[in-house]
């Protein structure tokens, strides 16, 4: 059977250029793509999904978001009041920050851009949708000051500090590509370096 990629963090790739190289070396690409959400795909995006049937929306697993999700509330439950100080909603990160990795400078990660979700989305948060969380972990890290919700294009989504929302998704994508023997793919540095087990 012929590999399938799995792209990520994003629901819709950045760059048509690397999707267009892509295209040449995997026989398919798909995305995780929550039921309804209304995408703003770009024109070579579309015809890759559309003409092509290259492009695949996938719905996110519910088993997945459990299984993560349990991670997650147990680092929660064992230290909230850490996370809160570095990753609480009401710290905002600056425009840039600095990598433990020296003076390196980056600008923050996110699973969704604000303009993805709606008008009203503040934009120093993730975004993270509602069907990729389990709503026991929502309701935990909302309780912690880690996430909080709003209601946008497609559904509910979670926003919180873009590094907890990077290292959340990244945990999820691999797990769902373990699971289904696909590739986890991106055009994203950072991410692709965190996804590594």
């Amino acid at each position: 059977m012929d590999p399938i990629a799995l792209y990520y963090p994003y629901i819709h790739v950045r760059d048509d250029t690397w999707l267009k190289y892509a295209a040449l070396y995997w026989p398919k690409l798909a995305r995780l793509r929550p039921e309804g959400y209304p995408t703003l795909d770009s024109p070579v995006s579309r015809a890759l999904r559309e003409e092509a049937g290259w492009l695949l929306d996938v719905t996110p697993p519910p088993w997945a978001a459990l299984r993560i999700g349990n991670q997650f509330l147990k680092l929660i439950a064992e230290h909230s009041h850490e996370l809160r100080a570095r990753f609480g909603v009401d710290r905002s990160p600056h425009d840039e920050y600095v990598l433990n990795l020296g003076a390196l400078r980056r600008r923050p990660r996110r699973s969704v851009e604000p303009s993805s979700v709606g008008p009203d989305a503040p934009p120093w948060h993730a975004y993270v949708h509602s069907t990729k969380l389990s709503t026991t972990l929502l309701d935990a890290a909302v309780d912690a000051g880690l996430a909080t919700t709003l209601q946008g294009r497609g559904g509910v989504w979670a926003g919180m500090h873009p590094e907890l929302a990077s290292v959340y998704t990244c945990a999820l994508v691999e797990h769902i590509a373990a699971e289904n023997h696909l590739h986890p793919i991106t055009d994203q540095e950072l991410p692709h370096s965190a996804a590594s087990g």
